[in-house]
Formats: structure tokens, C-alpha cells, sequence
């Protein structure tokens, strides 16, 4: 089940890394030309274009949240249910004096520790998973190739600093 949320959680942020490029593409386009869209008294439309692509990142992310909420829910009741489980199981032991009091009370202590930890992973490997697609995103960009080719090229320079040439 975590490899299917972690991979669902991926997906969701990489759809998110992306929505939120475009409309910071669609901000740099407005506010490079500004004077054109004074001109053509096109600045309605553009607020909605730039509003509805907030609005559709925000919509996207507010989804990878319910995912990564549904996750912890999930795994914060089969934690508690597994406790549940072990005091009932125990009383019944404690009753038929196979058990001492002391020792289930031992082990559940040790079963609630187990438990908090069990579920503080799950929100960790959440994060983690949005951050492995953000990454995969930001590499992406990274390795992206200009389809404006520069004359320019950078060379290592000794000093450990670059130049262009």
C-alpha cells in the first residue's frame, strides 16, 4: 500500500511542480509585456488566465494533501487498531493467568512506542516522495536543452571560478 500511495504521491507532485511552472511562465509573459497588454486592454484576461492557473495548481496540490492525509489516517488506525488488538488478546491471557498485568502492561507500553514511530514514518516517506518529485521535476528543467543555441561557452577556469567565452 505505501509503494501505491508513494508512487500516486509522485505523480500528484510532479503534476504540481508543472502547473506551478506554467503559470509562472504566464507571470514572466505578463510582465514582459506589459505595454501590449495596456495596448490591447487585455489585462481582464490575462488575470484569469494567470487566476486560472493558480487555481488549477492549488486544486492539484489541495489533492496530493488529501492523498498524503488519507495515508497517515490510515496508517494511524491500523496502528491503534493493532493495539487494540494486543490489550484485548492480553486481558484474555491476563484473565486465564497465562499472563501477568505487569507484562501486558510492559508490552503495551512498548507496542504504543512501536506504534508512535510506525506512524511518524509514514508522513516522513509522504514528504519524501513529494520531494523525490520535485526534484525529478527541478532535474528535469535542469537538463532541459535551449532551443535558442548560445554562441557562448563556459570554461572551467583554474581559480575555481567560471568564465565565458
Amino acid at each position: 500500500m505505501a509503494r501505491i500511495v508513494g508512487r500516486t504521491l509522485k505523480e500528484k507532485q510532479s503534476t504540481v511542480q508543472t502547473l506551478h511552472g506554467n503559470a509562472t511562465s504566464i507571470a514572466e509573459e505578463v510582465l514582459g509585456g506589459m505595454k501590449t497588454i495596456h495596448l490591447f486592454n487585455a489585462e481582464k484576461l490575462e488575470h484569469e488566465r494567470y487566476s486560472t492557473a493558480i487555481a488549477t495548481a492549488h486544486d492539484t496540490e489541495m489533492d496530493v494533501g488529501k492523498t498524503k492525509a488519507a495515508f497517515d489516517g490510515i496508517v494511524h488506525v491500523a496502528a491503534n487498531g493493532a493495539i487494540l488488538l494486543v490489550l484485548g488478546y492480553g486481558g484474555t491471557l491476563v484473565l486465564a493467568n497465562e499472563l501477568s498485568a505487569g507484562d501486558l502492561t510492559g508490552f503495551l507500553v512498548y507496542s504504543l512506542l512501536m506504534a508512535g514511530n510506525v506512524s511518524s514514518l509514514s508522513g516522513t516517506y509522504a514528504e519524501v516522495m513529494k520531494n523525490v518529485a520535485a526534484a525529478g521535476r527541478v532535474l528535469e528543467v535542469m537538463d532541459r536543452v535551449p532551443e535558442i543555441p548560445s554562441k557562448m561557452t563556459m570554461l572551467h577556469d583554474d581559480g575555481g571560478g567560471w568564465r565565458y567565452w
